[in-house]
């Protein structure tokens, strides 16, 4: 490419800026290098069509109103991957149980360090009213000495009272333990949310578990023959991450899901570093299979004589 300080001294100096700007130009056009003439590029530009008479458009000041951002981010974006996006965790992790099984292990872990005996029998004493164990003469509720005692003239009074009782034992498992219940309410909170966030998200994916046809034949080839791709799509909460969590890698069949998709991150690894590879299965086996009858398609030398036309 010829310099400026070179073309101003073939032609004069105005005109070679002029030229040198026009290159500029011309080279902030993505792929203009491959336009073969001049005529060609002419004819691109005349294509081209503008946002003429589309005045909110032009009237834009951003990219993307805050009202779309807004909109998108409330009704589009309610995932947990990048922006918002929506992945398979945030769909089908909690029928698995991958991603809110950690949540609830705390909660377990957390509420064995907890003194929860006089919750439990307030909760076991709520279960009790409403079976009617605890109902006695004229319908009248009487719960026994211990959370909520007393008599109650229907089970809805019982059930306002032991409620009470509930909260009071709760405030002061929260002041004993307050390590404990602080995790608990988070990682309940978590599980909570995920679970509620992925039956909407399971519903506007228009999954219907009644109407999955078990054991079909296309859609497991499908699967497998998706598991390379799968496997390098490694984001939180994407396929690899998800595909992984559910697999039973007690069986050779759950070995062999993670197996591919490791296989496709070495294909992809091999791929960027240009290392070749081979991998496909022989289009021509070793042993080559029985032939079937199949018609002989050509004349013998004398039905071939046979069919020539004399005259």
């Amino acid at each position: 490419m010829i310099t400026y300080e070179r073309l101003k001294v073939i032609i004069p100096a105005d005109q070679a800026l002029a030229n040198k700007a026009l290159q500029a130009s011309f080279e902030q056009v993505k792929g203009i290098s491959e336009i073969q003439s001049l005529q060609q590029f002419a004819n691109t530009v005349a294509a081209l069509e503008t946002n003429q008479g589309l005045n909110l458009i032009n009237s834009q000041t951003q990219a993307v109103p805050t009202s779309v951002q807004n909109y998108i981010a409330n009704s589009v974006a309610t995932g947990t991957g990048p922006n918002g996006t929506v992945t398979i965790g945030d769909v089908m992790g909690a029928a698995s149980g991958y991603n809110i099984t950690g949540q609830l292990a705390n909660v377990i872990s957390n509420a064995a360090n907890i003194n929860l005996t006089t919750l439990n029998t307030t909760y076991n004493r709520m279960v009790l009213v409403l079976d009617g164990t605890y109902t006695g003469f004229g319908n009248t509720i009487v719960i026994p000495t211990g959370p909520g005692q007393g008599t109650y003239s229907n089970a809805d009074a019982a059930i306002l009272s032991l409620c009470a009782s509930a909260n009071t034992t709760i405030s002061g498992l929260v002041s004993t333990y307050p390590g404990q219940t602080a995790n608990i309410s988070n990682n309940w909170t978590i599980l909570s949310n995920a679970v509620s966030n992925q039956v909407t998200n399971f519903v506007a994916s228009g999954i219907s578990y009644a109407n999955l046809v078990p054991n079909s034949f296309p859609a497991v080839k499908s699967f497998v023959d998706n598991l390379h791709d799968w496997g390098v799509q490694t984001e939180a909460g994407g396929p690899a991450e998800y595909l992984q969590a559910v697999a039973n890698t007690t069986v050779q069949a759950g070995q062999a899901i993670v197996g591919a998709m490791r296989e496709g991150r070495n294909i992809a690894a091999l791929n960027n570093g240009g290392v070749g590879f081979n991998s496909e299965i022989p289009s021509t086996p070793t042993t080559p299979p029985t032939q079937g009858q199949i018609s002989d398609p050509n004349y013998t030398p004398a039905q071939a004589q046979a069919n020539i036309i004399t005259s």
